[in-house]
């Protein structure tokens, strides 16, 4: 903005060496290593969103659900509705089962991932047992991308585990689960 400065690029260099020695870390699967070092650059630079979307990641790649969720809502503090942020959250919710805390992430990101939000929207509706709002969402993320045949694959999996209580009834799924996949061919 015009009477401020930026900071001179010597002060971060620190920062960017980790930054960039991070990154090597997770390119060559050393998760702790990069999470060490991402720590240190969210903790030197917590403006940078970057880092704090690397650091979330890396967490969740490491198990640390509790830690990446914390990761994750530092980074949503500085850059509030970013899709990508709000789905991976969710995603992390679901797993710890917070289906509340995860429908709510990927409701949010709907406007700006309608097809992503919609498809995880409808394995959160699945995993709370509500089989009529996991095919409305599966239909609503078929109609933001028309490609996809989520709506037969959701079919087949409601039907899959209904058989898992009467195994004769498995065939019923199977022609979801065909058509889902002459749609992807």
């Amino acid at each position: 903005t015009p009477g401020s400065s930026l900071p001179d690029p010597k002060d971060r260099a620190e920062v960017y060496r980790e930054f960039t020695l991070a990154a090597h870390a997770i390119g060559n699967l050393q998760f702790v290593e990069a999470a060490e070092r991402l720590k240190k650059v969210t903790t030197t630079d917590p403006g940078m969103t970057d880092a704090w979307n690397q650091y979330a990641q890396v967490l969740n790649r490491l198990g640390k659900d509790t830690e990446a969720l914390d990761a994750y809502r530092q980074l949503l503090t500085r850059t509030p509705g970013a899709a990508s942020a709000l789905l991976d959250a969710a995603t992390i919710y679901l797993k710890l089962n917070r289906l509340a805390d995860a429908r709510q992430h990927a409701e949010l990101a709907v406007k700006g991932e309608p097809v992503t939000a919609h498809q995880l929207l409808a394995k959160i509706a699945l995993a709370d047992r509500n089989t009529e709002l996991a095919l409305k969402e599966a239909t609503l993320a078929e109609q933001a991308d028309p490609t996809l045949p989520y709506p037969d694959f959701i079919h087949g999996v409601i039907l899959h585990d209904r058989a898992k209580q009467d195994p004769s009834k498995f065939a019923e799924a199977l022609p979801y689960f065909q058509r889902a996949a002459e749609k992807i061919q």
